[in-house]
């Protein structure tokens, strides 16, 4: 209780530190990600939080990667990618973490039909532009502090696995950059041999806490059921790992649709 009431005023006093030359700093970060940056174990002492300071740069380099980066994705600015390709059917966010709900937390869930995206003709940096889009409105707009994700590619070949690649590294680097300690879970599912490989490119870059949250299934259906149920919840595992909700029409809506269906009209 004490190290609880003790955290709470070093996040505010870390708002204090930060808003002199981030003003509006409250205003698109919740009290409850501050919290969780500055609470987690320090690298030389497990046992400890981290330290204000390292909390502190860590934090100042987010807020710079967002002024430079994240600013700039605005709706206005992604729709157009959205109906030029038709992002928003491969790369969506749908419905939320039920483990993380059963603590308290409101963790969408984004899914990646990464199989199915047609690489080669695609710029992948718009496509990973549309999906750090997502991950920024749901953080700063809707008020969730983490997400977790589900990548789908039954059919990955291994030249979907080189054109992916590219998307995989760019991804990976700006979530370091931009989003430490924002990821719940990460599943995998079919994983198979290109899978890993892919895997393995995003370990290179990923730290490892990160890389303990991700979790590979095999192709058979009955493992990926049992893993996605404790995910999704029985009635909302997808069509596709055999389950009875159907995305079809939802991934048909547009990048503006979806996100008002997911996350309902009002903006926090």
């Amino acid at each position: 209780m004490q190290r609880s009431v003790a955290l709470g005023a070093e996040v505010d006093r870390m708002f204090s530190a930060l808003e002199a030359e981030y003003p509006q700093i409250r205003t698109f970060w919740k009290s409850g990600y501050v919290r969780s940056v500055m609470g987690m174990p320090s690298r030389s002492n497990a046992g400890e939080p981290r330290s204000f300071g390292y909390a502190k740069g860590k934090l100042v380099k987010v807020l710079e990667y967002r002024r430079e980066a994240l600013v700039p994705l605005t709706m206005d600015s992604m729709r157009p990618v959205d109906l030029e390709a038709g992002v928003s059917k491969w790369i969506y966010m749908k419905g939320f973490d039920q483990a993380a709900a059963a603590k308290g937390l409101r963790v969408p869930i984004l899914y990646v039909h990464s199989s199915e995206i047609p690489w080669s003709s695609l710029d992948p940096e718009r496509l990973v532009d549309i999906t750090v889009f997502w991950m920024k409105s749901a953080f700063e707009e809707f008020g969730c502090d983490q997400f977790s994700a589900v990548l789908y590619g039954p059919d990955l070949s291994m030249s979907i696995m080189w054109y992916a690649s590219s998307y995989i590294k760019s991804l990976s680097s700006r979530f370091v950059q931009g989003f430490p300690d924002r990821l719940y879970s990460l599943y995998s599912c079919p994983t198979y041999r290109l899978n890993l490989a892919l895997y393995e490119v995003a370990k290179l870059v990923l730290p490892t806490p990160v890389v303990n949250k991700l979790h590979m299934i095999g192709s058979g259906e009955e493992a990926a059921m049992a893993a996605l149920t404790s995910l999704t919840g029985t009635d909302e595992v997808p069509t596709f790992y055999g389950g009875p909700s159907d995305h079809s029409e939802y991934r048909t809506l547009g990048l503006e649709a979806q996100m008002a269906l997911t996350f309902g009209e009002t903006k926090e």
